[in-house]
């Protein structure tokens, strides 16, 4: 089964980034290329899995005198 990879960093000005890779040796060379090109230093490789969910209905009930409330 492949996962794929997210690198998730902030860069030099303390903004937030993120890239998304299917390998992990793409992640891994994207992390060594922004911080030998821009100095970022705070990234983080995560491997993703996929989480399968289904819709289901739900009811929900709304009292519709107002001078009930």
């Amino acid at each position: 089964m492949s996962h794929s990879h997210m690198v998730i960093f902030q860069n030099q000005e303390g903004n937030p980034g993120y890239r998304q890779f299917e390998a992990i040796d793409e992640a891994v060379a994207f992390v060594e290329s922004i911080r030998n090109d821009q100095g970022v230093d705070a990234a983080r490789i995560f491997r993703l899995e996929e989480v399968h969910f289904q819709f289901q209905p739900y009811y929900r009930v709304a009292v519709t005198d107002p001078g009930i409330l």
